[in-house]
């Protein structure tokens, strides 16, 4: 016999947790948004995964583009190919970044190698 069920006030939350974009070499790529419910009860959030949508890559698909604070429709519409376009952008931006980063970091240098000791000489006999 369990304890008696009480009445809890919370918020529940979808949310998109991580997006994964698959590019085959030869394939049509897809997209994979990944999902979770966020319960906040009494201060305390939980997390649970939710279902994942899966679209596949639609160049032309034309997207309503939503104000990221309420959600609603701005009027304006995107396609995944102009999505693509930032995303390679920002991942080429990255990259050099990256290189910039690397190279300009400076590479320690080698721990010497300690000298070998000198075997002393043989005394010559006479």
């Amino acid at each position: 016999m369990g304890l008696p069920l009480q009445s809890v006030e919370g918020t529940a939350e979808q949310r998109c947790r991580r997006i994964t974009i698959e590019k085959p070499k030869n394939g049509n790529p897809t997209i994979t948004f990944i999902q979770e419910m966020l319960y906040t009860i009494g201060g305390t959030t939980v997390t649970q995964p939710a279902f994942n949508a899966i679209v596949s890559y639609d160049a032309t698909a034309a997207i309503p583009v939503l104000d990221p604070v309420t959600n609603a429709p701005t009027g304006a519409t995107v396609t995944y190919e102009q999505i693509y376009q930032y995303l390679k952008s920002a991942y080429a931006f990255a990259i050099s970044q990256a290189s910039t980063t690397a190279s300009s970091t400076p590479t320690p240098a080698a721990t010497p190698t300690p000298a070998a000791t000198p075997t002393p000489a043989a005394t010559p006999t006479a």
